[in-house]
């Protein structure tokens, strides 16, 4: 199978790999989609480590960083129950960089870092599915707060993080849901879907001149 591996910061390369068979707690998974995550993976090609004082290894993991995946799976190990050859599944939770990560044909997951989706949604409806793991750790602290239910939110940028955020909002009660974002396009597009109540760009005076005053 192929996969692709960070040879040196900036340089990656396409390398040969045996299909791997899975352990007892495992699943192997055909890859149909990563997702790019901005965060780890393009910092990561770059050179640069997501931590001060962390070391790269080069070449790195094949198929690392990736992590945002869905596929179909292909093989189970003998001691997974609730999955099966031909299930459609995305991670949900990262499987750590010293394993063989989703920039591949074929992938190894531990079964409890996948779950199973609806086989009619599109691939890039669900492949973000780990981001969205991400970002509701965010709101899992501040549900015991009473920070969110009906009570005004703020989303600060649009991108894919930004539009989760907001859905997981609206989900947990927010009263309203305002955005902030520079880029127009993706104000336009995040309140024409409904995602938010409005949206501003924080780059405005008029933005800061509308914020209410401080208590």
């Amino acid at each position: 199978m192929r996969a692709i591996q960070i040879m040196a910061p900036g340089k990656s390369a396409v390398v040969e790999l045996p299909i791997p068979e899975p352990g007892p707690d495992e699943v192997r998974v055909r890859v149909v989609a990563t997702n790019t995550c901005p965060q780890w993976d393009l910092h990561l090609a770059a050179g640069e480590p997501m931590f001060v004082g962390q070391s790269l290894p080069y070449p790195y993991t094949p198929g690392q960083p990736g992590h945002e995946m869905t596929g179909v799976v292909d093989a189970v190990g003998r001691e997974v129950t609730g999955l099966a050859v031909g299930q459609s599944v995305a991670a949900w939770r990262d499987a750590g960089h010293g394993r063989q990560g989703c920039y591949a044909e074929y992938v190894l997951m531990r079964a409890a870092d996948v779950l199973a989706v609806p086989a009619e949604l599109e691939p890039r409806q669900v492949a973000s599915l780990e981001l969205a793991m991400c970002v509701s750790v965010c709101l899992l602290d501040l549900l015991p707060m009473d920070a969110i239910a009906g009570r005004r939110a703020g989303v600060n940028g649009l991108g894919p993080a930004g539009l989760i955020a907001a859905q997981l909002l609206r989900a947990e009660g927010a009263s309203r849901v305002v955005g902030f974002e520079p880029n127009v396009s993706r104000r336009e597009f995040a309140v024409g879907q409904g995602l938010l109540d409005e949206a501003w760009d924080p780059t405005e005076e008029a933005t800061a001149a509308a914020a209410p005053p401080r208590r």
